[in-house]
């Protein structure tokens, strides 16, 4: 075999020709195409890269060793780079979470706000793990009996009168009139009316 000869062995089940050299590839036969035909075929290229023939290389012996490479310099330079921002991001971001610490004021006990935002963070959490919220106004026995229990505080202030003052004098009006009408007809003009404000 000489160098730039070309071993092919056949992968087609049936015989591979390569007509414009003359040639035949049998299936799982190991044919050496010399140099000078191997060169000028297109027929043995294209069977090559339709995996019709597999080509066999030279064994180690003619393969030049590949010795490692090292990387560029300037791959190195933007490694070291990389991790120097990297600490740096680290150490402003320890820095940040420092100084929050600090402009947050501290929780105390007697702040309603921090305690009501503990609260509605546990009623949340509660909620969402399917168990039930009991209210503050509950007998302890049965607040004692139940797992995960928040207590909800009951409001200081209830209004005893929500409906405004003046609304009483209209509603008498109203049931006055609704009174002394005595058909439908009288009773939708006595309610357009009352809906003028007259």
């Amino acid at each position: 075999m000489m160098v730039g000869d070309v071993t092919v062995v056949g992968l087609d089940t049936s015989t591979v020709v390569l007509f414009d050299i003359g040639m035949d590839v049998p299936h799982r036969v190991v044919v050496t195409v010399p140099a000078d035909r191997a060169t000028v075929s297109k027929d043995l290229w294209r069977a090559i890269s339709q995996r019709r023939l597999f080509q066999l290389h030279a064994g180690p012996a003619t393969q030049a060793p590949v010795r490692p490479v090292a990387p560029p310099a300037a791959t190195n330079e933007w490694q070291t780079r990389c991790r120097a921002l990297e600490a740096e991001n680290a150490q402003l971001r320890a820095r940040v979470a420092e100084l929050e610490a600090l402009s947050r004021p501290a929780p105390s006990p007697a702040s309603p706000e921090v305690d009501a935002t503990g609260k509605l963070d546990e009623i949340l959490a509660l909620l969402r793990s399917g168990r039930t919220v009991v209210a503050a106004g509950q007998a302890p026995a049965a607040r004692a009996e139940q797992r995960g229990v928040v207590e909800v505080d009951v409001p200081a202030f209830i209004p005893t009168e929500i409906k405004p003052k003046d609304i009483e004098g209209r509603m008498a009006e109203v049931q006055s009139e609704t009174s002394e009408a005595t058909n439908l007809g009288s009773a939708a003009s006595a309610l357009r009316k009352f809906r003028r404000g007259q």
